[in-house]
């Protein structure tokens, strides 16, 4: 064979022969990815289901803790917030956020640092993360419903920088506002039912009073 067909050759077989190798490592690096992924995917799978059982745990957990609403009696509806800027309203107690009734007096959505908070007389009341005894700590305060009766009702109730006190309200479009707290006593009491609000537990029962 001639020296420069044989170079040819030889040429054409080293070519394939790296194509063979190229080809075998690529398949080689296919399968190790290939693997890799798989383990990966089952960490992350086992990982996953553990966070998943952990949080089903927590939940479970959580529901033996009391869970609280702000409960308007007269129509068995519950204060519910959707964002942060609409107003809070009355809707579906099973819809309602949890929320937690603090040392300091504070109705404070729980898991959050939003606290209720009294804005001015007639005006809606907000949810704020800046919480002040002078507008966002509410009393709890018992009345009796008339003058006739010996059944009780309840107002939350707040006292203001200027030493006014407003209680939480609530508007002809369930809108919860805040309004000087009304003399039970002097008014009917139907006149009082918008006022009338009290803290109750997920059971539905009324929470004891101190």
């Amino acid at each position: 064979m001639p020296r420069k067909a044989l170079h040819l050759y030889f040429t054409l077989q080293g070519k394939r022969n790296m194509e063979f190798r190229l080809n075998l490592l690529s398949l080689s690096l296919f399968f190790l990815l290939l693997h890799l992924h798989h383990q990966t995917s089952t960490a992350v799978f086992l990982i996953s289901d553990a966070q998943g059982k952990t949080r089903g745990v927590e939940e479970n957990l959580d529901l033996g803790r009391p869970r609280k609403r702000i409960l308007h009696p007269s129509n068995g509806l519950c204060v519910l917030r959707n964002y942060i800027n609409d107003p809070l309203k009355l809707g579906p107690c099973a819809k309602s956020d949890s929320w937690n009734y603090t040392p300091q007096k504070f109705l404070q959505v729980q898991g959050t640092y939003f606290c209720l908070q009294a804005v001015g007389q007639g005006k809606p009341v907000r949810l704020s993360i800046i919480c002040t005894p002078s507008d966002s700590s509410w009393e709890i305060l018992v009345s009796a419903s008339t003058s006739t009766s010996t059944s009780t009702k309840t107002h939350l109730a707040t006292k203001l920088i200027d030493g006014s006190t407003l209680c939480l309200d609530v508007d002809s479009d369930n809108t919860i506002i805040s309004n000087p707290c009304k003399d039970l006593n002097a008014a009917q009491a139907s006149d009082f039912d918008t006022q009338w609000f009290t803290i109750i537990s997920d059971k539905r029962s009324y929470l004891q009073i101190e």
